[in-house]
């Protein structure tokens, strides 16, 4: 293990931020940039699918949820095309859908975007389980 030395106000650590290569500073730049994209992608899909999640037909006696097979299509098409991306990017936007469904139901009229009914239940538990196996899922290698 070395030691840290300190010269004036810069420690060890600080100097070889700035004298890593340019190029590496903006790939990592980069990837956080992507991260941060891929988190909000997800929760923006979370706050879509909750809102659409509700949306039925009811021809007569017969019930057809479109909204919940929309919602949860939508939710798992978009963790795994960040999961194209890599499987880090993958779960990120699983980690943001979460935050995302989250933040619908501990905000002001969550409990009416998703009900506590059998289509508010099946959204939880469908789409979550279905995003989280999808970010999970391994790869194919070509």
């Amino acid at each position: 293990m070395t030691p840290v030395v300190q010269v004036g106000h810069q420690s060890a650590e600080a100097r070889s931020w700035a004298s890593e290569s340019p190029a590496r500073r903006q790939h990592l730049i980069a990837a956080g940039v992507v991260a941060l994209v891929v988190a909000l992608l997800g929760a923006m899909s979370a706050v879509f699918a909750a809102v659409v999640s509700r949306h039925a037909w009811r021809p007569d006696e017969l019930m057809l949820p479109w909204g919940l097979v929309l919602s949860v299509a939508g939710s798992v098409s978009v963790v795994f095309a960040a999961r194209s991306l890599g499987k880090a990017q993958g779960f990120i936007a699983a980690a943001g859908w979460i935050l995302g469904l989250l933040l619908v139901l501990g905000g002001r009229g969550g409990d009416i975007v998703v009900a506590g009914d059998l289509l508010g239940y099946a959204f939880l538990l469908g789409a979550t389980g279905t995003v989280l196996v999808t970010a999970g899922w391994p790869q194919r290698r070509a």
